[in-house]
């Protein structure tokens, strides 16, 4: 009994793996990323990328600020290079939403922003 089982098991197994479809032969095929789609993804990535770096610059000028600065040539530069900081941040953070909206208006399959 139990080696009739096995022999089942054995012959379903065996056929199934005969009918499983070589996916090079398949006309479906799983969505790919086009080429275009991975410069955006890259472009993208490298954007955000900047932008933490942005925020983390910002942050820390902000912290130095609050210290007690006796020389007021740096904390001018301080809040020169803050301003500077600021705006280079909304550039990047539009530019962000420009790519990310080309993503999606390429329809770029299998993306997640």
């Amino acid at each position: 009994m139990r080696s009739a089982t096995l022999l089942i098991l054995f012959i379903t197994l065996q056929s199934y793996g005969m009918n499983t479809l070589d996916e090079s032969k398949s006309v479906i095929t799983a969505p790919s990323i086009g080429s275009k789609c991975l410069v955006l993804l890259n472009n993208r990535s490298h954007k955000v990328k900047y932008k933490q770096k942005l925020a983390s610059l910002i942050e820390r000028n902000i912290k130095l600020q609050h210290h007690k600065i006796d020389d007021i040539k740096v904390r001018q530069t301080l809040i020169s290079n803050l301003r500077k900081l600021r705006n280079e941040y909304i550039l990047v953070k539009g530019r962000v939403r420009f790519l990310s909206n080309e993503i999606v208006k390429t329809g770029c399959p299998a993306i997640r922003i």
